[in-house]
């Protein structure tokens, strides 16, 4: 055999050697031991990442695969079974030596009792398609639990975040510094010492609001565990439950026709990443008490309750996962405190996408898509404050897009969310100090809906509400009827009739003029397309008639299904039905009404007019097509104005506030 020492070290890497050659050259015999002499051992054919082995001098090997017989430590104990063995005796082996992972080939494994986790301790099987624990429809489930539980009493204070002091408590008797734990707020904290029934002092400090008679609780908590790579499913009570426990990680797991998928309490520093609760019972995730979770592509779907319910938990992130096809509520929330919903789908669902049902303060729900459920697609049903919609899509839902429900929900924000066909609107706003930001870019404004950018492009303009009483004409708005006070400013007016007599407020000159040829005020018989949008609210209904939108003069604002002139625009009739009216302006019977219903009139409501000459008159109410009319379209060459009016009533019949137009007019 060709002697290695007699080879230069820079010629090795260009000679081709047997594993043998490279072994001798690696290790040397020294004072009776065999010692590296390199920094490394290798096959000859190793390649990082790819084929080959290596173990380098400090201890760190790489491997393709590997077959170990008995039990195999590496920094705990580490098992591997198949479903012929018993899980739950191996979890307590690898308990006994002080932790480990417990590996479950693939296969089912059939349970008739509980598997209990222990702290420092993963489980791990090959996937949730390849490794089922099947609970066979019995009580059996998969726990993760803290002991040593104490709760009596109450908080008085925590000073300087580490010094509590109780009330009716008996710490001395029942409480284990350095065992065990404090939650408060949703936050876990390690207790340094007990002075005293009533004094504890905290290793770690506590960062909630401040406490003065709430609750708490105390657990030598289950710390540490780990499940992965398997599928939970048949128990007749949840398939996985997790109570008094932090530091929680669960990752690509299925839990699937269980009463409920997951269920907790007093759970903190909570981390997943791939759980997917499915056809459920009953929730597909239901938590109460608990905060700092970490959540991504937690996909809640098609279970007998909500998808994911929380109850009192303190700040929260869960992003890139769906609510989606469950019987009541995608995503259900009550008494949650920093809350962020980001990118999340909740759709489809029996009642609402999302429901903040009461007590919840700064939840924020972020570029997420709430679509085809139920009821409305996200609610705010009482006392759900500093909230924030940012973005997003609300389509094609039974209720609102957006409905703030309450008086009681105070100082939201809803900033540039996309609305489109929610049966009862695009946002209902019943709260107080709601901020409402509309979308900057409405790309249905400027091409009109569904239509591309592309196909058409606009002029677009507002049209200022300048007006006082007895306005005179040669300004923006005509005021017709003097026994009428309004009062506007900038961006919005109120007509306010003061006896029973017709008033309304036109433009006093046409809304645009014709380009190409002589040029002259547009008219009826335009060729060009012509989308209007504004808000009005009634501040009665069912006494007067009135109208609003594109016409030659105010007739159609006092008879609602007016043949005189030509007209596209919504009136409404003497009993507070609200429609879609077009006129030719020839009298007799050239009219159209087409009724329009679910429109509440004396809330603040968008309205949006799409006429296309010669095709049709679409009218949209917030953001919901609510009629198309394709026969009596105007086409008479008569100005196009744009205004409001009513039958005169001196109790408020023809009252109502209307904003300041926006046009988009085809070039």
């Amino acid at each position: 055999m060709e002697q290695i020492e007699d080879i230069h070290p820079d010629t090795i890497k260009d000679k081709t050697y047997n594993e043998e050659i490279q072994l001798f050259e690696t290790f040397a015999n020294q004072n009776g031991g065999t010692v590296l002499k390199k920094s490394f051992v290798q096959s000859p054919n190793f390649k990082s990442g790819s084929t080959g082995w290596n173990i380098d001098k400090n201890g760190n090997a790489e491997f393709n695969d590997g077959t170990f017989r008995g039990t195999l430590s590496i920094g705990g104990s580490v098992i591997t079974i198949d479903n012929t063995k018993s899980i739950q005796d191996k979890l307590d082996e690898i308990n006994t030596a002080g932790g480990g992972t417990l590996y479950l080939k693939a296969g089912t494994y059939t349970l008739a009792s509980d598997i209990t986790m222990y702290a420092n301790v993963a489980l791990i099987g090959v996937s949730p398609n390849a490794t089922i624990l099947d609970f066979n429809s019995t009580a059996g489930n998969l726990t993760i639990a803290g002991t040593h539980r104490y709760s009596t009493g109450t908080l008085t204070s925590i000073t300087n975040g580490v010094t509590v002091v109780g009330s009716g408590t008996s710490w001395s008797a029942n409480v284990v510094a350095g065992r065990d734990s404090m939650f408060v707020n949703g936050q876990w904290m390690i207790i340094a010492t007990v002075t005293d029934d009533t004094h504890i002092t905290l290793a770690e400090g506590y960062d909630g609001p401040t406490v003065s008679g709430d609750s708490y609780r105390i657990s030598s908590t289950m710390e540490n565990v780990r499940l992965s790579g398997f599928n939970v499913k048949n128990s007749t009570v949840d398939g996985i439950d997790i109570d008094d426990a932090r530091y929680i990680v669960v990752d690509n797991v299925l839990a699937q026709d269980n009463n409920i998928g997951l269920t907790g309490s007093y759970v903190a520093e909570f981390a997943i990443n791939g759980f997917t609760p499915v056809s459920n019972t009953s929730h597909g995730i239901s938590i109460t008490n608990g905060g700092r979770f970490n959540w991504n592509s937690t996909n809640a779907v098609s279970n007998g309750g909500s998808g994911i319910v929380l109850n009192s938990i303190r700040s929260g992130g869960f992003s890139q996962g769906v609510g989606n096809s469950n019987t009541a509520d995608g995503f259900n929330l009550t008494s949650c405190t920093d809350i962020s919903l980001v990118t999340f789908d909740a759709s489809s669902n029996g009642g609402q996408g999302i429901e903040l049902v009461s007590g919840n303060t700064s939840i924020s729900v972020i570029d997420s898509g709430v679509r085809n459920n139920t009821s409305d697609g996200l609610k705010l049903t009482a006392t759900s404050d500093k909230c924030l919609i940012l973005g997003g899509s609300f389509e094609n839902n039974g209720g609102y897009g957006i409905n703030i429900a309450a008086s009681t929900c105070d100082d939201n924000i809803v900033n540039t969310p996309q609305y489109a066909s929610n049966s009862s609107g695009t946002l209902n706003d019943s709260g107080t100090g709601t901020v409402i930001i509309p979308t900057s870019v409405d790309t249905n404004f400027f091409a009109g809906v569904g239509e591309a950018t592309t196909v058409k492009t606009y002029w677009n303009f507002s049209i200022p509400i300048l007006v006082s009483t007895n306005v005179p004409s040669g300004d923006f708005w005509t005021l017709l009827n003097y026994d009428t006070s309004i009062n506007g400013s900038m961006g919005a007016a109120r007509l306010s009739p003061s006896s029973d007599a017709n008033c309304s407020v036109l433009t006093t000159k046409a809304i645009f003029m014709n380009f190409g040829g002589t040029p002259r005020d547009i008219y009826f018989d335009t060729t060009k397309k012509i989308i209007v949008e504004f808000m009005v609210e009634m501040v009665a209904t069912g006494v007067e008639q009135a109208g609003f939108g594109l016409v030659q003069s105010n007739a159609p604002f006092f008879d609602y299904d007016s043949a005189a002139v030509s007209a596209a625009c919504f009136t409404i009739d003497g009993s507070g039905n609200l429609y879609g009216h077009t006129s030719a302006g020839a009298g007799g019977a050239a009219h159209t009404e087409t009724s329009i219903s679910g429109v509440t009139l004396t809330d603040a409501n968008t309205f949006r007019i799409e006429f296309d000459p010669g095709v049709d008159v679409k009218f949209y109410v917030n953001g919901t097509l609510g009629a198309t009319n394709t026969t009596n379209l105007p086409t008479t060459a008569h100005e196009i104005l744009f205004g409001w009016g009513a039958e005169g009533d001196t109790s408020n019949g023809g009252s109502m506030m209307v904003t300041a137009p926006y046009f988009a007019i085809e070039k």
